[in-house]
């Protein structure tokens, strides 16, 4: 993926055993579709 954005975000609970968080920025416009997309945790926060 030629794009890569970094940003800070809270990890929401969507219920059911999920999570999603909301991004800051336009995923269509950024990358040209709304769908999923693998993301990664850098953080050092504990789970």
């Amino acid at each position: 993926m030629p794009n890569k954005h970094t940003f800070t975000a809270t990890i929401l609970n969507a219920g059911g055993g999920g999570a999603y968080l909301e991004v800051p920025f336009d995923v269509e416009k950024a990358f040209g579709a709304k769908s999923r997309w693998r993301g990664r945790d850098t953080s050092r926060a504990p789970c």
